[in-house]
């Protein structure tokens, strides 16, 4: 009885082995894509890039205008792919699924989804519309298919982005000097898709082609002017007075304020001093002056900061006596004035030049701007009471 059963067994076994021999392997199902992403786009077409299934032969592209329905558009051997004749400012829904040849196998299983975008079209009619001493605002229309917009400024030929906005409008902040102004600004319309932002590129050619649609040129940024430094007064034909106030930058006009009988004058003749006035004034009246730089935005005048005061009066013309190498300026007292300022020139229709301020009625001019003063030449002198 042991023999026999014995042989039961191994004939058994043996049966089994046989039997699993003949059973075929079974292969193992594909990975899923693990990482699936856009990585490039013009105003026409995607570029797809997704991780490699060990196994796989081949990849599925699908696509989608509205995350619902799903459309195979080409087979491919590669983990990348470019899709093109796209709409600009559009968005597109893309996944992806591997097949394996030799069995006729793909994978049921699809990629993530992403959402991929294509460039927008460019922002037109950008223009200035206000400003400060440190600061500009901008408007500009919308650019057909934009998300978002980025505000740049080029500095030594590099694209330096100041921000992002949803809205049509920003403020740029920090501007210290003036040579900051003088750098392009420019806006790129945006289209942010799950993995990629879609955005113009902008080289010299763009930016010249696209000059005052969705580019200002630096020349042409203005701020508002900073605070003015009080200006000057001297005296001038036909019983008037000629005022020259201070040149700052970004000014385009000058205002003096004289608080005596609230006189305000504006101009835009500008001079290499400054800006100039001429104004009728009555002498012996003492008048509070004060002036301010303005710049013209979007045709509107924003004014900077008013000047510090100056107080002063004309009085009577002073008596010049000549001399060989002098000229002795005498003049009357003045009720109330607490100093005089001299000013000669050897020609009334320029500037005058400051000689002296001084507490007493007389001063005797020796040089005038460095220099001696010549015989045979004509002289020129006003005082200014304070």
């Amino acid at each position: 009885m042991k023999r026999i059963t014995t042989v039961v067994v191994s004939t058994v076994l043996l049966l089994t082995i046989i039997v699993s021999l003949a059973v075929p392997m079974q292969a193992s199902a594909l990975d899923k894509i693990s990482s699936f992403k856009q990585t490039y786009a013009t105003s026409t077409s995607v570029s797809l890039k997704w991780s490699i299934v060990p196994g796989a032969n081949l990849y599925q592209v699908q696509i989608s205008t509205n995350n619902l329905k799903y459309f195979p558009i080409y087979l491919t051997d590669i983990p990348q792919g470019k899709i093109t004749d796209l709409k600009s400012g559009s968005s597109y829904y893309f996944r992806i699924r591997a097949i394996r040849t030799s069995t006729g196998e793909d994978d049921d299983s699809y990629s993530k989804t992403i959402k991929a975008v294509t460039v927008p079209e460019s922002v037109t009619g950008i223009k200035q519309t206000n400003a400060t001493t440190n600061s500009i605002t901008i408007r500009w229309n919308a650019g057909r298919g934009a998300t978002q917009y980025k505000v740049c400024k080029r500095v030594n030929g590099k694209e330096i982005s100041v921000g992002t906005t949803t809205k049509t409008e920003y403020t740029i902040k920090g501007f210290s000097n003036l040579s900051e102004c003088k750098t392009p600004v420019y806006v790129k319309s945006l289209r942010k898709g799950t993995t990629y932002t879609a955005e113009e590129s902008y080289g010299l050619f763009t930016m010249i082609k696209k000059l005052n649609q969705s580019v200002i040129l630096g020349e042409k940024i203005v701020l508002t002017p900073r605070k003015q430094s009080v200006g000057n007064v001297y005296s001038a034909q036909n019983s008037s007075v000629k005022a020259i106030t201070p040149n700052v930058p970004f000014s385009s006009g000058s205002e003096v304020f004289l608080t005596k009988q609230n006189y305000v004058y504006r101009t835009k003749e500008k001079t290499s001093a400054g800006y100039t006035f001429l104004m009728k004034m009555p002498t012996n009246v003492f008048f509070e002056m004060k002036n301010r730089a303005y710049s013209e935005v979007n045709n509107q005048k924003k004014y900077g900061a008013w000047s510090d005061s100056k107080y002063f009066a004309l009085g009577k013309a002073p008596t010049l006596t000549g001399g060989k190498k002098s000229i002795k300026v005498k003049w009357d007292a003045f009720d109330g004035a607490t100093d005089y300022t001299v000013y000669a020139t050897t020609n009334p229709l320029f500037e005058y030049r400051k000689i002296v301020t001084t507490k007493k009625t007389t001063y005797r001019i020796t040089n005038l701007e460095g220099m001696k003063l010549t015989e045979k030449t004509k002289y020129y002198s006003f005082l200014q009471t304070i």
